[in-house]
C-alpha cells in the first residue's frame, strides 16, 4: 500500500461560485492495486462498500443510530458486537441499485444462483423430496457456487429477492418519468463522503446510494416487504431512516459535493409481489427538525469520547443517580381500575 494525494475537482472561491462545481477532494488514502483501502483524510472517495463499513475510525449513520439508542450500545458497536455477515437482503438491495444504474457493473459484481436448476437436479435424484433446498444435492451446488463467487453479491434466479424481482422492479422505476430523469443523470453512485464536523471535531462519513449534483437531490434506495404508505411511515420511524437521511445530507453539503441539498427521496422497492416501486420524499420541514436531533447526538457523542464514558439508558434520567421513572402504559392502568 502507498500514500496517495489526488485532486478531482476544485474551485478557487466556493462561496462565490456555489452554483458551479464545489470543492471535490480526495486527500489522503491508503491505495492498494489502484483501489482505496482506507481513508485517512476528509474528502470524497470511491471506496468498496466492505472497506467503508469496516473502518470505524470515521463515524457513520449506523454508528450514530446506535449512539442515539444508548452510548453503551455505541461502545459495543465499536467493539464489533453488531457486525454480521452478508445476507440475502443486503445483496438484493445492492443488486437492485447496480442493475438500475449500471448494468455492466451489475454483471461484474453480482452472481445469479441458478436455484431453479439445482431444485430440478435434486428432484431428479429423489422425486419425493419435500424440501429440495435442504437436500444434499442442492446444498452442494450452493456451497460450490458461493466459493466460486466469493466477494460478489449473490441472489437467486427466481422467487422473492431474486434476479427475476430485480428486473421487474427496475422496469417499473424506469417507467416513472421523474424518476427516469433523475436516474439518467445519476452519474456518481455510492460515493463515500468523509468530513470533520466543524462544531464537535468528530470524524464523520456517509454513503448515500445516489447523490445527483445536477438536481441537488439525494436518493436512498430501500428494499422492503411492504412499501405501502401506512407501512412505510412506521418503517422509517422504526429504523431511524430520517436520522440517517440527515447524516447523508450533511455529508453531501459538508464535503461540497452538493452546496445545498434541495430534495431527499427514499426509493422504496418491494422485494416480493406485487414488486411496487415508490418514491417517497423527506419533507424539508421535517429535515430541519431531525437535523436538530442529529446535532444534539453529535454533541452527546463528543462528550462521551472526551470522558471515555459510555452509559446506558440511565443517561436519560433527570437525577445524578441515573434512575428512570417507569412509564406504565395507560391500557395497563385502565385494566387495574376496572
Amino acid at each position: 500500500p502507498v500514500q496517495c494525494d489526488r485532486l478531482l475537482l476544485k474551485t478557487n472561491d466556493m462561496k462565490a461560485k456555489q452554483k458551479e462545481a464545489a470543492i471535490f477532494l480526495i486527500e489522503d488514502a491508503i491505495i492498494n492495486n489502484g483501489q482505496v483501502e482506507k481513508v485517512t483524510e476528509a474528502g470524497i472517495y470511491n471506496i468498496p462498500i466492505d472497506k467503508y463499513h469496516a473502518d470505524k475510525n470515521w463515524i457513520s449513520s449506523t454508528g450514530l443510530v446506535h449512539a442515539k439508542k444508548s452510548l453503551a450500545e455505541y461502545r459495543l458497536y465499536l467493539d464489533g458486537y453488531y457486525d454480521n455477515d452478508d445476507a440475502l437482503h443486503f445483496s438484493f438491495g445492492n443488486a437492485c441499485e447496480l442493475y438500475l444504474i449500471d448494468e455492466s457493473e451489475f454483471y461484474a459484481r453480482v452472481a445469479i444462483a441458478e436455484e431453479s436448476e439445482w431444485i430440478e437436479e435434486a428432484l431428479a435424484y429423489k422425486p419425493d423430496l419435500k424440501s429440495p433446498r435442504a437436500s444434499k444435492v442442492f446444498q452442494d451446488y450452493k456451497k460450490a457456487f458461493e466459493q466460486e463467487n466469493e466477494g460478489k453479491y449473490i441472489i437467486p434466479d427466481i422467487g422473492d429477492q431474486s434476479f427475476e424481482a430485480v428486473k421487474v422492479l427496475c422496469a417499473r422505476c424506469k417507467q416513472d418519468p421523474y424518476l427516469a430523469m433523475l436516474l439518467k443523470d445519476a452519474k456518481d453512485y455510492q460515493q463515500s463522503f468523509y468530513w470533520v464536523d466543524p462544531e464537535t471535531g468528530l470524524n464523520l462519513k456517509s454513503r448515500p446510494d445516489l447523490a445527483i449534483r445536477k438536481h441537488k437531490v439525494i436518493i436512498d434506495i430501500k428494499t422492503t416487504l411492504n412499501g405501502s404508505p401506512s407501512k412505510w411511515s412506521k418503517t422509517i420511524a422504526d429504523n431511524d431512516y430520517p436520522f440517517q437521511g440527515c447524516v447523508q445530507i450533511s455529508g453531501a453539503q459538508q464535503t461540497g459535493f452538493i452546496d445545498k441539498v434541495e430534495r431527499y427521496f427514499w426509493l422504496v422497492l418491494e422485494k416480493n409481489a406485487p414488486f411496487n416501486a415508490t418514491l417517497y420524499e423527506f419533507d424539508m420541514g421535517d429535515v430541519a427538525i431531525i437535523m436538530d436531533e442529529y446535532r444534539y447526538q453529535l454533541r452527546k457523542l463528543q462528550k462521551a469520547y472526551e470522558k471515555d464514558a459510555w452509559p446506558g439508558y440511565g443517561e436519560q434520567a433527570d437525577n445524578k443517580y441515573g434512575i428512570l421513572t417507569a412509564k406504565i402504559p395507560p391500557y395497563y392502568l385502565l385494566q387495574s381500575n376496572q
